[in-house]
């Protein structure tokens, strides 16, 4: 059975696409073969991560078919700590694009809501670095903590 939470340091490692190598991540994906997981990079422990997602593959007839994905929910993700999303059959999900959403929420970095949709599922991607920069290739929503 997959692990549903891991401390695994190598989950840890992201792709640094940020010209000032400096910049840290807060959260990233981190995928490993057919598993996806969320990474808290940052300081604080978060609420709840939770997760949906869907898919779609469309025939050269015009023909669509839709697939409901999994959903996840995490209380209490710590610091370092990753957190798995989804599953990916390479075989099957390589001709459907997959919708994922994340949403997460923490007292001192607000509520977050991420979203991307890749051809055969996502792959490994920082969602948010320390300078508040979010990837093109990602839609995000945040809403600041009531204090």
């Amino acid at each position: 059975m997959t692990p549903l939470r891991s401390f695994d340091d190598s989950l840890l490692l992201f792709p640094h696409s940020r010209t000032d190598q400096s910049i840290a991540p807060v959260f990233s994906l981190a995928r490993r073969g057919d598993l996806l997981f969320f990474v808290n990079h940052s300081d604080h422990v978060l609420d709840y991560v939770s997760s949906e997602a869907s898919g779609a593959l469309a025939t050269g007839d015009g023909d669509v078919t839709f697939a409901d994905g999994g959903r996840y929910h995490y209380p209490d993700v710590r610091p370092r700590e990753a957190v798995l999303l989804d599953e990916y059959d390479m075989v099957l999900d390589s001709d459907f694009y997959i919708a994922l959403e994340v949403h997460l929420a923490s007292a001192a970095l607000g509520q977050w809501s991420f979203s991307t949709t890749n051809k055969g599922g996502t792959g490994s991607i920082v969602l948010l670095w320390e300078d508040g920069f979010v990837s093109p290739r990602i839609k995000a929503t945040h809403t600041e903590s009531a204090s």
